[in-house]
């Protein structure tokens, strides 16, 4: 990815369709290698000794996520789901299901179409971008307000040298029920952001692990293997399950990409789902 200048992947239409079906079958994947592992952990069941103590004991911040959304702002009504990463990457996920990301370095940008396909820009080259100017001025908009208004979600990373990604990470779908808001990120990572109390779950199933970002905005990363073998708290425990119950219903959903609809029995549905945490009363239930 020497130049950056906007062109297309050099492949042929087929094959761009290849890595199109080839990265729905990855997010597919990653979401069922993420139920059974959770499945897991929630089989171990809840620590009743479990304490600050032990929380500081089994915490591991080597095994973090490389990136999760650290602010978001959703406009679906008109335009679609504005987000930052924590790397300092912005993004706009469209309605119309296309993405546009802006690197931290305020130069780099990523277009990707409906059928998968990425192009390259420099922001500079007034010229080559004409064709996404007005997805390229609401991702500014969406900037500004994240930036105005919002705080951050977890620590910042150190943004990341783009000519050295294979591909960028970014929002592949979400969808919100009335409790939190659910993002499903392209490399496999799964947040859920709850509404009431503002708790965060970060789940990565290449990595084994959850990041927990508690009321206090503190982050705790527990190895899936050390839960499954210690248990962990309740408060942690029904936040998993409720992970569980989301990621089922993304696999009944009636498409991968974009924003999700799927109703209590997993069909496809215009609204926002109901769901209920059972047993917390940490986040509140509408």
């Amino acid at each position: 990815m020497d130049n950056l200048r906007a062109h297309q992947r050099e492949e042929k239409p087929a094959q761009n369709n290849n890595n199109h079906m080839q990265s729905l079958e990855l997010a597919t994947m990653n979401l069922v290698d993420l139920k059974q592992q959770l499945t897991e952990v929630i089989g171990k069941g809840i620590n009743q000794q479990w304490d600050s103590n032990l929380e500081e004991e089994y915490n591991d911040p080597m095994s973090a996520p490389l990136v999760w959304i650290s602010k978001w702002v959703d406009y679906s009504d008109k335009y679609g789901l504005g987000y930052q990463l924590c790397n300092n990457t912005s993004g706009v996920l469209y309605n119309d299901s296309t993405r546009l990301l802006l690197a931290a370095d305020g130069e780099s940008l990523q277009y990707i179409d409906r059928e998968g396909k990425e192009f390259f820009y420099k922001i500079e080259n007034e010229h080559e971008t004409k064709d996404i100017q007005k997805k390229l001025t609401l991702l500014g908009h969406f900037m500004h307000y994240m930036t105005e208004h919002l705080l951050t979600t977890g620590r910042q990373k150190p943004p990341q040298d783009v000519d050295n990604l294979a591909r960028w990470p970014c929002l592949h779908s979400w969808f919100r029920t009335s409790s939190a808001i659910v993002l499903f990120l392209n490399n496999g990572t799964l947040q859920l952001n709850f509404f009431t109390d503002h708790t965060k779950v970060i789940l990565c199933p290449k990595i084994s692990a959850v990041s927990y970002i508690n009321q206090r905005r503190e982050m705790k990363t527990f190895t899936f293997e050390k839960l499954a073998k210690y248990g962990c708290s309740q408060e942690l425990m029904t936040r998993l399950n409720y992970a569980v119950s989301m990621i089922r219903r993304m696999q009944t959903a009636d498409s991968t990409v974009g924003r999700l609809f799927t109703d209590e029995r997993g069909n496809p549905s215009p609204r926002d789902i109901e769901v209920e945490i059972p047993g917390d009363t940490g986040v509140s239930v509408a």
